[in-house]
């Protein structure tokens, strides 16, 4: 097996969860409510044995899950949509949940290529976006992937 991977809902196959997330700074309105997004717990080389390249940052390793810091990785279509103007998203936080929780805050440290999750030609700008982080113990619902 040259690459394995764990996560908590493959593209297309259902299994991650859509949750309201809060961007720390964002200003939400009439016109930019705020919105809800999948998240995915992964761990090992998912990015490489899926074909999702890194655009900016760095991918999520084994030392992050041990780390007290939360981090994520957002995919770029997400980083356009809150980031305008070219605007890194690395550094910025956000949270699960309707209200910003400094205690639930994921730092972003990386943007990886535009993941679609449930429709090939879905172009839906209100779309769900992907958020990805280390799996942490006490997730039990996972899909295994391998490349030969």
């Amino acid at each position: 097996m040259k690459r394995a991977a764990i996560i908590t809902g493959l593209p297309f196959c259902g299994g991650s969860s859509d949750n309201a997330t809060n961007i720390e700074g964002f200003t939400y309105n009439d016109e930019n409510s705020i919105r809800t997004h999948q998240n995915s717990g992964v761990k090992g080389d998912y990015w490489k044995l899926m074909g999702i390249p890194l655009k900016e940052g760095r991918l999520l390793d084994s030392m992050d899950a041990r780390s007290d810091t939360c981090v994520c990785v957002v995919d770029e279509d997400m980083a356009a949509f809150y980031w305008k103007d070219g605007e890194s998203p690395l550094g910025k936080r956000l949270c699960s949940d309707p209200e910003f929780k400094e205690e639930e805050a994921f730092t972003i440290v990386g943007v990886v290529g535009g993941v679609k999750r449930q429709e090939l030609g879905d172009q839906n700008p209100l779309a769900p976006f992907i958020i990805l982080t280390n799996i942490k113990p006490g997730i039990t619902f996972h899909s295994f992937c391998n490349r030969k």
